[in-house]
């Protein structure tokens, strides 16, 4: 029996106290898995969720139900309406950087719209995926939501299925591989995924302001955020004046060092480590640079003098390592910025006008003016890459249409019918409809 949409609300809404009687656990949870800070998991994990649930519950009874749409002349006296249904069953994947909010957020969606959904928390974040797990039981029947855990052959049983939706969160690497599985059943996708988010500075911006942003954006957790910039874009000639920028904001962020701050996590495994560590080059290192692989620590690090052929630029750097290259205006940034795939966001610092005239010139997931990441916290906006940065969008209202599909449907009346639309065709039918089709 399906749950009614008041039911479905209903279980949102326990969520939702349970998110305040389970913070602590929470909190405890995402410490262990990696260090990460009460502050960074009640903003950007716990807030998230409430957030979401909040718009899904303002959203849900004007855009769920039937909607009726006008009919053509040639389809009088006909009722035509739009119904938005659930896909069915859904399966949900997410990622470990952001292991709480990623698990919940889509799950929030998918329940509101009214599907069954099978919820697969990251093996990378132990710890978080108990309480995600505790959190769903405590919440949903077990037809509504089911949590599966385990690892990658897990995860490949999963996509052996057929679903209504698969809804991924991951590396473009990994999408692919989602994406190849799914077309063997022909389940459709969200894949919400990365790149090399640029933060672009002109010569109108405030510098002060620029850098705090920015490096905020680079060290919250640790840099291993889809959405944080990934390389950032300086005139050419005030590099060392924006790198000095920088170093101030950093020692205000952590003045004993971000090694004994409390305020900055651990990256997740050995591997991200060692493939973080190999990028950076100390002939090239303007700010920190110290590691110590026993912590899985990593010191907020600024590079400069590199080019496009260096590795940091070849691939999205998901880490505390910031690249800083020069461009000679808006026409040379868009040029570095086109060399890379459409990235996942995209960032603008400068007088508005002119910020928000760059970023309409190349294709974006979204993007900000005069300030990074934020924009991924608001549940009115669409969330989403295109192409190697992902597909599809959520988020509020756009979780609801992401997690439904419309159906068109035309009723007619028992007895009333049109004759001219019957056999034999020809003289006056032929002129009628002619008229009636234009």
């Amino acid at each position: 029996m399906p749950y009614s949409l008041s039911q479905r609300l209903g279980f949102l809404t326990q969520l939702e106290k349970l998110l305040d009687e389970r913070r602590l656990a929470i909190e405890a949870a995402l410490a262990s898995d990696f260090r990460k800070a009460p502050f960074e998991v009640m903003t950007s994990e716990i807030a998230m969720v409430r957030h979401e649930i909040r718009a899904v519950k303002t959203a849900a009874r004007s855009f769920l139900g039937t909607k009726s749409i006008g009919v053509p002349v040639s389809l009088w006296p006909g009722r035509a309406t739009v119904i938005r249904e659930p896909r069915g069953r859904v399966l949900v994947l997410a990622p470990w950087n952001f292991p709480f909010q990623l698990a919940l957020v889509p799950l929030v969606g998918a329940v509101a719209a009214g599907n069954v959904v099978v919820l697969k928390p990251s093996e990378l974040t132990p710890a978080t995926a108990a309480v995600v797990d505790d959190l769903v039981r405590r919440t949903f029947p077990e037809d509504l939501v089911t949590v599966v855990q385990g690892g990658a052959d897990v995860a490949t049983l999963l996509l052996k299925e057929k679903w209504g939706l698969i809804f991924f969160t991951g590396s473009p690497a990994v999408g692919k591989i989602v994406a190849r599985a799914a077309a063997e059943t022909l389940s459709p996708t969200i894949l919400e995924l990365g790149g090399k988010s640029p933060a672009v500075v002109f010569e109108g911006a405030d510098f002060p302001t620029a850098a705090r942003r920015i490096v905020w954006g680079k060290v919250m957790n640790a840099g291993q955020t889809c959405v944080a910039p990934d390389y950032v874009l300086v005139p050419r000639g005030r590099i060392d004046e924006f790198v000095a920028a920088c170093g101030r904001v950093l020692t205000t962020f952590f003045p004993r060092g971000a090694a004994h701050s409390d305020d900055f996590p651990a990256l997740i495994h050995e591997r991200a480590f060692d493939r973080l560590t190999a990028l950076i080059d100390p002939a090239h290192v303007a700010l920190g640079g110290q590691s110590d692989r026993s912590r899985l620590f990593l010191e907020p690090t600024v590079l400069t003098g590199l080019t496009w052929s260096h590795p940091a630029m070849a691939q999205e750097i998901f880490g505390p390592v910031l690249p800083i290259l020069a461009h000679d205006g808006p026409e040379d940034a868009l040029a570095q910025v086109l060399r890379s795939p459409d990235p996942l966001a995209a960032y603008a610092f400068g007088r508005p006008a002119e910020a928000r005239r760059f970023l309409a010139s190349f294709r974006a997931g979204g993007g900000m003016v005069n300030d990074v990441v934020t924009h991924f916290s608001h549940p009115g906006l669409p969330f989403g890459g295109l192409h190697t940065s992902g597909t599809g969008q959520y988020h509020g209202r756009w979780s609801l249409e992401a997690f439904t599909r419309p159906r068109g449907q035309l009723s007619q009346p028992r007895r009333w019918d049109w004759p001219f639309r019957y056999p034999p065709y020809g003289g006056i039918k032929a002129k009628l409809v002619d008229f009636l089709l234009r």
